[in-house]
C-alpha cells in the first residue's frame, strides 16, 4: 500500500482492475485493503486526520486527505536493514499470514541493499 497509495494520490480516478494489474495484486486483494485504508492517517486520528478512499460503482478509486503519502517512502540504509531484518525474522514465523507478499517485499529490500550490506 506504500507504493499504491502515492500511484492514487498523482493518478486520481484509476481503475481498481488496471491499479492491481500493474502492482501484481489480485483485484479483491486490492479492494479490501483499500477498505482498511480509511482507519490510516496522523495523529490525532481524528476525521480530518483519516484517508478518504472512495470506490464508485464503474470501480474508478478516489483517494483524498493522503498528502503525507504522495511520494513513496524513502528509507535509510539503516531503516531498510533493520526492516528487512525483522521481515527475515518474522518470514520465518509458522503459520505467518500474508508470507508471499513479505517474501516479495524482501526481496526487493535485499536487491536494494546490495550482497555487500547482506
Amino acid at each position: 500500500m506504500l507504493a499504491i497509495v502515492p500511484y492514487l494520490v498523482q493518478h486520481p480516478g484509476s481503475a481498481l482492475t488496471d491499479v492491481a494489474s500493474a502492482f501484481g495484486v489480485p483485484a479483491s486483494q486490492l479492494r479490501r485493503d483499500l477498505d482498511l485504508l480509511f482507519m490510516s492517517g496522523l495523529p490525532p486520528y481524528g476525521p480530518g486526520d483519516l484517508i478518504d478512499v472512495d470506490v464508485d460503482e464503474d470501480g474508478h478509486i478516489w483517494i483524498s486527505m493522503a498528502d503525507h503519502f504522495s511520494r513513496p517512502l524513502q528509507l535509510t540504509w539503516i531503516e531498510a536493514l533493520a526492516v528487512y531484518l525483522r521481515g527475515t525474522e518474522l518470514l520465518a514465523t509458522p503459520g505467518m499470514p500474508d508470507a508471499p507478499a513479505l517474501a516479495k517485499a524482501l526481496e526487493k529490500l535485499r536487491r536494494s541493499l546490495g550482497a555487500e550490506t547482506l
